[in-house]
């Protein structure tokens, strides 16, 4: 039985009959049910046909993320028509290394997107890609392929997946661990990870801990106002609001809201940075929810305001002008 997921692929069951080798999940590594055959002719003509463990994981796997990279998944995988000479076997084995690393940021992007969005089923499988992909190139104990891990390992975090994730995040710190080059950035995205998923599991004093080590390591590296740290507040605003400790998660709300708002507006002879699409996904999230903790402490108070500018601001940025304009009329009323 054949089944059109989206235009341009069809999902179908595997015949065991017609594979001398079991085939295995792209995502998973586990025996394959479903096979994914893409009919464009982004392949040259040639057949590109991916395999999943079952029907919601091709699904979401390929509506989340992989639908967007036909191009990039047909070179990467569909054999050359010709071997060509020695020279040229190089330049390819090359070029494809090259499109490997750029479709495993691109996966990971689109998983911290959906993230952002609360999507985390789309989530899973474009970080469990990405983390392929990584590991593909440099190794599955690299230390380069480490933050495809910590994106994964949050994505399970949301998907309720504890186990998976504490699997995960102790891989990539065993990574670091072995390696005394691993940068402060890094470190700091390892304990961010690590303080999520201990907060999901209700363990809020660890929590702390790793997300203080987080802000430590990232102001090492950027600076306590540097966007990459706005993250670290967040997570530490949420888990003091779990734990109803109302005064520091508003003081760190703040920290957000104006770290935001440096990043926005721009100084004198500055322009606003460009975002990436999980970045703004991401701001907006924190904004949010920010604001959201505001109007329940007191919806007229200046500091709601100010969330309501500085959400707009980046709405604004995003091109979500008209939402932005509704921000900013709630933000001068209350001012």
């Amino acid at each position: 039985v054949t089944h059109n997921i989206m235009h341009g692929c069809s999902l179908s069951k595997v015949n065991a009959l017609q594979h001398r080798d079991a085939p295995l999940c792209e995502l998973t590594g586990r025996r394959a049910s479903v096979a994914l055959a893409v009919t464009s002719n982004a392949a040259d003509g040639r057949p590109l046909t991916l395999y999943f463990e079952d029907h919601d994981t091709a699904t979401n796997a390929w509506t989340g993320s992989l639908c967007r990279y036909v191009d990039q998944l047909a070179f990467i995988m569909v054999p050359a028509k010709s071997v060509g000479s020695a020279v040229e076997r190089e330049e390819r084995t090359r070029a494809v290394r090259e499109c490997k690393a750029s479709l495993s940021a691109l996966c990971a992007d689109d998983a911290m997107q959906h993230l952002a969005e609360g999507s985390p089923l789309l989530a899973v499988p474009a970080a469990q890609f990405a983390v392929k992909l990584a590991d593909a190139i440099h190794g599955e104990g690299s230390l380069e392929a480490v933050p495809a891990r910590l994106c994964l390992s949050d994505a399970y975090v949301a998907a309720k997946y504890p186990q998976l994730a504490e699997d995960t995040l102790t891989a990539a710190n065993w990574a670091l661990l072995a390696r005394a080059r691993a940068s402060n950035a890094l470190r700091s995205r390892l304990r961010r990870s690590f303080g999520k998923l201990y907060a999901s599991q209700g363990r809020y004093e660890e929590a702390l801990r790793q997300l203080a080590d987080d802000i430590y390591h990232c102001s090492l590296e950027e600076g306590p106002e540097h966007l990459s740290a706005v993250g670290g507040y967040f997570e530490l605003a949420n888990v003091f609001s779990l734990l109803k400790r109302g005064d520091a998660a508003g003081a760190l709300d703040d920290k957000v809201v104006d770290c935001w708002n440096k990043y926005l507006l721009p100084g004198m002879g500055r322009s606003v940075p460009a975002l990436s699409a999980s970045q703004a996904a991401q701001g907006v999230e924190m904004l949010r929810a920010a604001l959201k903790r505001r109007e329940a402490t007191g919806g007229t108070h200046v500091g709601a305001g100010e969330a309501h500018y500085v959400l707009a601001l980046l709405l604004q940025h995003c091109g979500d002008r008209k939402p932005a304009k509704g921000h900013v009329r709630t933000a001068c009323q209350i001012y």
